[in-house]
């Protein structure tokens, strides 16, 4: 986990590195990444599904604007040559996994409105039970 993500969850002790680690494992931001391929020259898009504790990490190197592998950060879910994905992508990867492209605005926003209250003991307990029912959810699929 990347250090300053690891310092700004610091300020959340309910949230152990193991309730982290079961939040990666049932939950996955889903990004759109549109870039180069390793030549410099031929772009590419792809949807990749991001850990929530990997997703700073990935900001930040995106942010860089350098080159970086999208796998490091996350699976790659579909991905093709040119500069935007085709509608079928689009729309497999929002039929299949409810990809918003919103998102990322919303989930922002959200968490500044989480951290505005959270010292409210209910925001901890709702986020855990979210978590727990996600869990039993995929344990009723298995």
């Amino acid at each position: 986990m990347d250090e300053e993500l690891a310092n700004l969850l610091s300020e959340y002790p309910e949230l152990s590195k193991e309730n982290l680690a079961e939040i990666d494992e049932h939950i996955a931001v889903i990004m759109m990444v549109k870039g180069t391929e390793e030549d410099g020259v031929t772009p590419f898009w792809s949807f990749v599904a991001i850990p929530p504790t990997q997703l700073y990490g990935f900001k930040k190197a995106q942010a860089k604007g350098e080159a970086f592998f999208v796998d490091d950060y996350g699976e790659i879910l579909i991905t093709g040559p040119g500069k935007e994905p085709p509608p079928e992508a689009i729309e497999e990867i929002r039929s299949k996994y409810g990809f918003d492209p919103e998102f990322e605005k919303k989930a922002v926003q959200q968490f500044l409105e989480f951290k505005k209250g959270k010292d409210d003991e209910k925001q901890t307990g709702f986020l855990m039970a979210k978590i727990k029912e996600m869990k039993e959810k995929k344990d009723k699929k298995d």
